[in-house]
């Protein structure tokens, strides 16, 4: 029996005999590489590349390694447009939350 690729999406260390989904959280760009998804973004199991469907959500903010279950509402007297990591304060005025 001959080597298999792993498809994008699942993660394969090398000398693996299964597949493996990429984890909850985490990125995996290329089939033997997975990182902590980064800061700003939304990664689910078996995301493989980041684009605007992963960012972060208005009104929430995403630290590093979030999945949809994971994000956080944007607390009172901040602003989070998308793809934010940090709330920001309103602290301009005219601006409140």
């Amino acid at each position: 029996m001959g080597c298999t690729s792993c498809e994008l999406g699942s993660y394969c260390e090398a000398g693996s005999t299964i597949t493996e989904d990429c984890p909850v959280g985490e990125l995996c760009l290329a089939p033997s590489t997975r990182i902590t998804c980064p800061k700003g973004f939304i990664c689910d199991a078996r995301t493989s590349e980041l684009n605007e469907q992963s960012l972060c959500l208005e009104g929430f903010s995403c630290s590093g390694g979030t999945d949809s279950s994971t994000i956080a509402e944007c607390p009172a007297g901040t602003s989070c447009p998308p793809g934010m990591a940090v709330p920001l304060p309103c602290k301009r005025a005219g601006e409140w939350s």
